[in-house]
């Protein structure tokens, strides 16, 4: 039995995209019955509206019987403070209270951010530390995995591993460490944060083959691909709409640098529209999440304001109903020269509502991530808006889904199965199985 350790401050119970990754993995890891999967976490204030404030998700709550030991850090007087500053003046350095209000904080504010979360890194980091030297028998495993971001899981998992080298140390980079959002003077500083601290883990694991050269790893350091994914024991049965509805579930972006632009779709649906292709008493354009007023600004810029039903803040079951009554789903990412790879887990959970996906990929840099995904599964169409002949083809297939639905009630979705099953949790876990094995 392989006695396997996850520290990760985004795993069950907490809802978050962020969350799914683990406890989905560890659940699949643990039915090969050659796992016993404990987890060290930091605490969440549940229902609480501190800097620490969480909610819990449902469905992941009901996954955590396959942890054998499930740890949580208790706060430090000093985190404590830290969520107390953090909260009070969250205004000033996100400049994001107001989730209807687009938002793009000054330079100085992100670097002020950027310092005071690599501040809270160093304070959970010791106080973990001093968690684990009064639980001595969580240091007994076999494998260890830390999740990043945040950073603190990946300072720990190299303590860890300097303390007792027979441990296999796997290090994911669940996000790039630095970004376009990362203010320079911030990348300086952490340009060679993975070599220094990350350079004695036994393999490093990344959702995308982009990422792996923004990581500033030792030479000939072992790394794996290993992506987020869906699990197909949360699929619900597809119904047919009744509305040509677009949905979009999740957080919209908005500040300059990433701004998440739904107006190549929006322009599409109004000039149809317009030709007559599209009535418009069909359309519905939904949207669950917290930035509805992003979204109805931009509908409304081609006319369609009125067509938009915000449905506000859903849990993770109350949006995947949403999108299974829906006529096709919304995505938006980005791929830049600094930003490549990026692909959100909204996609793999849209996989699960087999109805066509409507991509809009921003940035300059062409045949992105997502685009490869969509050519490889056939789950819908991605436009990038460099290249201006993906726009008609955009219309089209809009155009397409629609009058599928109008003559048969249902949008065309044929999708390339075998292709789908390879972004299955089960999947997924399976070649990590395979992985820790040659460790």
């Amino acid at each position: 039995m392989i006695r396997l350790l996850i520290v990760a401050q985004y795993i069950a119970p907490t809802q978050s995209i962020a969350s799914i990754r683990w406890t989905k993995l560890a659940k699949y890891l643990h039915q090969t019955g050659a796992y016993q999967i404990s987890v060290l976490t930091n605490e969440k204030h549940y229902h609480s509206d501190d800097g620490n404030a969480a909610s819990k998700d449902a469905l992941l709550e009901k996954e955590m019987g396959v942890f054998l030991r499930y740890n949580v850090i208790p706060d430090s007087d000093a985190l404590k403070r830290y969520y107390t500053l953090k909260y009070r003046h969250s205004v000033y350095l996100h400049g994001d209270h107001d989730a209807n209000v687009p938002a793009d904080p000054s330079a100085g504010k992100r670097i002020m951010y950027e310092a005071l979360h690599d501040v809270k890194d160093q304070l959970q980091f010791f106080q973990a530390k001093a968690y684990l030297r009064s639980h001595p028998e969580l240091l007994e495993c076999d494998v260890l995995i830390t999740s990043y971001d945040p950073l603190w899981p990946h300072l720990l998992g190299e303590w860890i591993a300097k303390r007792n080298p027979a441990i296999k140390w796997i290090a994911d980079f669940r996000d790039p460490y630095r970004s376009s959002m990362t203010p320079q003077i911030n990348r300086i500083y952490r340009r060679n944060f993975e070599k220094k601290h990350v350079g004695c883990a036994s393999l490093v694991t990344t959702v995308s083959p982009e990422l792996l050269p923004m990581l500033s790893l030792r030479q000939g350091q072992s790394t794996l691909v290993l992506p987020n994914g869906y699990d197909p024991e949360e699929a619900i049965p597809p119904a047919a709409p009744r509305k040509f509805t677009l949905v979009y579930t999740g957080t919209l972006y908005s500040s300059s640098v990433h701004r998440s632009d739904l107006t190549p779709l929006f322009a599409s649906l109004a000039a149809q529209m317009e030709s007559g292709v599209i009535q418009r008493k069909d359309v519905v354009l939904q949207y669950a999440g917290q930035q509805g007023g992003l979204f109805a600004e931009q509908a409304s810029q081609y006319g369609l304001g009125d067509r938009v039903e915000d449905l506000g803040f859903l849990s993770r079951q109350e949006a995947a109903i949403i999108r299974s009554q829906a006529a096709g789903l919304i995505l938006c990412t980005w791929n830049t020269g600094v930003d490549q790879g990026i692909v959100t887990g909204k996609l793999y959970e849209y996989m699960l509502a087999r109805k066509p996906v409507f991509a809009i990929c921003t940035g300059n840099q062409p045949y992105s991530r997502v685009y490869s995904i969509f050519q490889k599964t056939g789950i819908g169409y991605c436009c990038e808006t460099c290249r201006p002949e993906t726009l008609d083809q955009l219309r089209e297939a809009l155009t397409a889904a629609y009058l599928s639905w109008k003559h048969t009630g249902r949008p065309a979705y044929v999708p390339d199965d075998n292709a789908l099953a390879d972004f299955s949790y089960p999947a997924l876990a399976g070649v990590l199985h395979r992985a820790i094995a040659r460790l």
